[in-house]
């Protein structure tokens, strides 16, 4: 089959939903798949601790209708982002110990990978119901539970991912995010898959040009979907096969409603319809024995920018749709976070010694520690994501329960940080320091559910 007639075919698929392009960017694989999967596309999250309020069963938007979930990230519009809500608004649990008011993170004992064992002292003391505020704005926040002198080293909190070496299973395939893509346009469907097998993922696509009377601003083709995978079956050392056992959908494939002024209109999982066998293709299959169908999609995941060469073998899992001829790729989600709070941990060393060692005004003090708050509650909410695409259903159940618990403890505490000093110009301060000692060591302490 000849790529450029399968790739006009597929990327249009103009004979599903009659829709035309509009001028979406035009990207890789990869890289649209890691702004999906870490909200790059989304707006930053809202400091205000009020935004904690939306559950993760959906979110609300500013204008009072129910959204789907998942939705703001993509559109990027006016209300909370999807990744707002799920983390700071939702996001997993660890048990937050109240003792007198006082919460405290455990302490973590880490190895760095040489061996040299490194006493990284990583308490946290969270601020409790009296926090006073700083006399003296060098030290503010003193009192606040942020950790001004450490930071947690993640090789004991996260160890190497399990490799795909020995016998296969679904397990092995817990964080990571499989993508089916073009790099053209703006659509893209995505899933992650437990464990046991259960998947669930979003399609989306876009025509920003489509308009009408009651949605000036375009329409949106969008599903939400879940299922299960059937039992794997070993085809030979880098490949399993097995098939789609149950599948459902958020709402129903035709249905439309209006939000915002956009029109959407809910859509299959472009990618997993008419699936027969599915098969995985594990790291180090040789392309040459891989089928066309499937390459045609994945090439541009292989190609190394900095060579100017493709690899001859996969370097991620592979997912083929073979009826349909349309491949997935994989990238490791539970990794990208881990390298993202590197960036996060140095960000905030800068931020705490500014507030602490600079002399600024209490507006610039207040800004920074705004900041500081909006840095680690960005990095709950892409933590939190991830735990909705790696942990069983019961699991989120249980730490949402739990996680909402959390909310109210942070925002009393955050409110009676502020009400300390209310009418003062430390007010401000002292609220977001509060928020953002309880949610960095929230952060560190929900990274050991990640597989």
């Amino acid at each position: 089959m000849k790529n450029q007639e399968m790739a006009g075919r597929k990327v249009s698929h103009s004979n599903r939903n009659s829709v035309v392009r509009g001028a979406g960017k035009a990207g890789l694989a990869v890289l649209a798949a890691m702004c999906m999967l870490l909200g790059a596309c989304s707006q930053p999250a809202a400091p205000s601790s009020s935004a904690s309020q939306t559950e993760a069963a959906g979110e609300t938007h500013a204008s009072g209708q129910k959204i789907p979930g998942g939705l703001d990230t993509l559109m990027g519009g006016s209300g909370q982002s999807a990744s707002q809500a799920a983390g700071d608004n939702s996001g997993a649990a660890a048990q937050t110990q109240a003792a007198s008011g006082t919460t405290q993170a455990a302490s973590a004992t880490t190895q760095a990978a040489s061996g040299t064992t490194q006493a990284a002292s990583a308490t946290t003391q969270a601020a409790s119901g009296t926090t006073q505020a700083a006399a003296n704005p060098a030290s503010a926040g003193s009192g606040s539970g942020v950790d001004w002198t450490t930071s947690v080293d993640l090789a004991n909190l996260y160890p190497a991912a399990a490799s795909m070496v020995g016998d296969f299973s679904y397990a092995k395939l817990t964080g990571m995010n499989f993508s089916f893509l073009s790099g053209a346009g703006g659509w893209s469907t995505d899933l992650s898959i437990a464990s046991d097998g259960s998947f669930s993922g979003i399609y989306h696509d876009s025509d920003m040009g489509d308009t009408g009377t009651d949605y000036p601003n375009g329409t949106m083709y969008y599903c939400e979907f879940s299922g299960k995978f059937g039992e794997l079956t070993k085809v030979d050392d880098y490949t399993y096969k097995t098939q789609i056992v149950s599948m459902s959908y958020a709402k129903n494939e035709g249905e439309t409603e209006i939000i915002d002024g956009v029109r959407f209109v809910y859509a299959g999982a472009y990618g997993l319809e008419d699936a027969g066998d599915m098969y995985f293709y594990l790291p180090g299959s040789k392309k040459d024995n891989l089928p066309e169908g499937f390459l045609s999609w994945v090439n541009p995941a292989l190609y190394d920018f900095e060579t100017g060469t493709t690899a001859t073998e996969l370097t991620f899992v592979g997912l083929y749709n073979e009826a349909q001829e349309e491949g997935f790729y994989s990238a490791d989600m539970v990794g990208m976070f881990v390298t993202s709070l590197l960036d996060v941990q140095s960000t905030s060393k800068t931020l705490k010694n500014s507030i602490q060692n600079d002399s600024l005004t209490q507006t610039e003090y207040n800004q920074k520690a705004e900041e500081l708050y909006t840095l680690w509650d960005d990095s709950l909410n892409d933590l939190w994501l991830i735990l909705k695409g790696t942990l069983s259903e019961s699991q989120m159940n249980t730490l949402l329960q739990e996680q909402r618990a959390w909310i109210t403890d942070k925002e009393q505490k955050m409110a009676n940080a502020e009400a300390e000093v209310a009418g003062g110009s430390m007010a401000p301060m002292q609220k977001y320091l509060t928020g953002a000692g309880l949610t960095e060591a929230r952060v560190y302490e929900l990274i050991k559910y990640l597989p």
